[in-house]
């Protein structure tokens, strides 16, 4: 399992956002860390935690390589709270994708996401699906990987 992408998504305002990650290449989804505020998840990431608020529902989603549709990576939303230990999100199901999606309301969201390239899967990954086609372009943004 290596890290796959360490960022935060800013927004202006508190309030529902869509921010999405698309990968170059197909990789099998492992873990999904929500970095608290001033934490240094690692220290060769140039990058400290800035989740805000304190606590909130993170709905996550993955778009499935061949059906080019979209799935819940978990059954229901993921519950975070900073003050607790349950900022880890991980599935029993194996996951192959090339694009996450993540939703809820917040101001600021910083992850850490884990997994491997994945050999499985031999068509180049397809090009990015719109999420929701009323979500307007202020409350929505995009992250590319290097892999």
């Amino acid at each position: 399992m290596k890290l796959l992408f360490g960022d935060s998504f800013r927004h202006e305002t508190l309030d529902e956002h869509t921010d999405s990650i698309i990968f170059k290449k197909h990789i099998v989804l492992s873990e999904i860390r929500i970095v608290p505020p001033n934490v240094q998840p690692y220290l060769s990431l140039p990058f400290t935690g800035n989740t805000f608020p304190s606590a909130f529902d993170l709905e996550i989603y993955v778009k499935h390589p061949s059906l080019n549709t979209f799935e819940r990576f978990l059954d229901e939303p993921f519950r975070y709270k900073e003050l607790s230990n349950d900022r880890i999100v991980t599935s029993i199901k194996e996951c192959i994708t090339d694009q996450i999606v993540v939703r809820g309301k917040y101001q600021s969201l910083s992850l850490c996401i884990f997994g491997d390239i994945s050999h499985l899967v031999s068509q180049p990954p397809t090009p990015p699906l719109p999420v929701r086609q009323e979500i307007s372009p202020e409350n929505s943004k995009t992250r590319h990987p290097v892999i």
